[in-house]
């Protein structure tokens, strides 16, 4: 009987492991998120202290103040730049869009650029025949 406590024993903790190491992977994406958090809260908390402590406010009103400050001061410059950034990616786009049309291919693979010359120098010497075709 002392055995079979044994097994269970093992068994549980095997078991509670494997949960553990599930949970682990799960919440694995949020670690960066918690960290942050963590950086952020110790960062401000001496401006939560000296509104709770010299300027006598409640623990509430002192936090909605220093959400206040964090919004203001970190999130708002973090969003202007995500949209600035979108706005760069979006025109980068519509050039390269613009750019790369079937005939400019066309004549960078085909035509008598560097790059075509060593492209058909190589498939020359692989035997390799590659012809130009209209309506491509």
């Amino acid at each position: 009987m002392v055995k079979d406590n044994k097994f269970e024993t093992y068994y549980f903790l095997l078991i509670f492991l494997v949960i553990i190491v599930l949970n682990l992977y799960l919440m694995a994406p949020l670690f960066h998120a918690i960290v942050f958090a963590g950086i952020l809260a110790g960062t401000f908390r001496p401006l939560f202290r000296y509104l709770t402590n010299k300027k006598n406010l409640s623990k509430e009103m002192a936090s909605a103040l220093t959400t206040s400050v964090i919004l203001l001061f970190i999130i708002a410059p973090l969003v202007y730049m995500m949209f600035q950034i979108s706005k760069e990616v979006i025109s980068l786009y519509t050039i390269l869009k613009d750019a790369i049309s079937q005939q400019s291919m066309q004549d960078f693979l085909y035509g008598d650029g560097a790059f075509a010359t060593f492209l058909q120098k190589t498939l020359t010497s692989l035997d390799i025949q590659i012809t130009r075709e209209e309506g491509l």
